[in-house]
């Protein structure tokens, strides 16, 4: 599943050729969507969702927040400000603000030299290690500079990118999918069911 994950998308190659082009602070807010690697018309918004199991863990209701799909929670709104994704919320004039969290790739499960992380949004200030400068946005060939590939920085040699998957947990609210991070170093050391993605931002209105 790896190779399929890396062969999707040439992980390496895009890594590579994108490095050079990537920005690590803009003026500009954004919304993310993801696309799979089975379906290049698929096209889904990304939203912000409560983690359930903030207070089983001893911390406040809110610290945690999933990036997945699904059909009710409100949709993310981030800036980039160096290497820091800030989640936003939007005023009555369209202008736009902080809410608190900041985008963090939380580690879920290392086997050998590969990790899987989920893509979260924490706050801070009850959680300082989500402070994680590594995000990037690099423009999208062809696309008149409206769109960016949202990219998190590695190690020259680590293979990264994401994937979408279903959620077989959290289901109180209903059926969702979510985001999810992976390294590795030479060869892969175990497979996932979950899909080759990408996540591309587009300029919030």
């Amino acid at each position: 599943m790896f190779a399929l994950i890396a062969a999707a998308f040439g992980l390496l190659s895009t890594i590579a050729s994108a490095a050079p082009l990537s920005i690590n602070t803009t003026t500009e807010s954004y919304t993310f969507h993801v696309l799979t690697g089975t379906n290049k018309d698929s096209n889904f918004q990304l939203r912000l969702r409560d983690n359930q199991y903030d207070p089983a863990f001893g911390y406040p209701v809110g610290t945690f927040h999933y990036v997945g799909v699904d059909a009710n929670d409100t949709v993310l709104v981030a800036s980039l400000r160096d290497g820091l994704l800030y989640s936003q919320g939007q005023n009555a004039d369209g202008s736009f603000y902080d809410l608190g969290p900041t985008g963090y790739i939380n580690l879920q499960q290392t086997v050998g030299t590969s990790s899987s992380y989920l893509f979260s949004f924490v706050n801070a200030t009850i959680y300082p290690p989500a402070l994680d400068a590594g995000w990037l946005l690099s423009p999208v060939d062809g696309d008149g500079g409206d769109t960016y590939e949202l990219l998190y920085t590695e190690p020259e040699g680590v293979v990264n990118g994401w994937r979408w998957c279903i959620a077989d947990f959290d289901l109180d609210y209903g059926a969702w999918s979510y985001v999810e991070y992976f390294t590795y170093t030479g060869t892969p050391d175990y497979d996932s069911d979950c899909v080759p993605a990408q996540i591309l931002a587009t300029v919030a209105k």
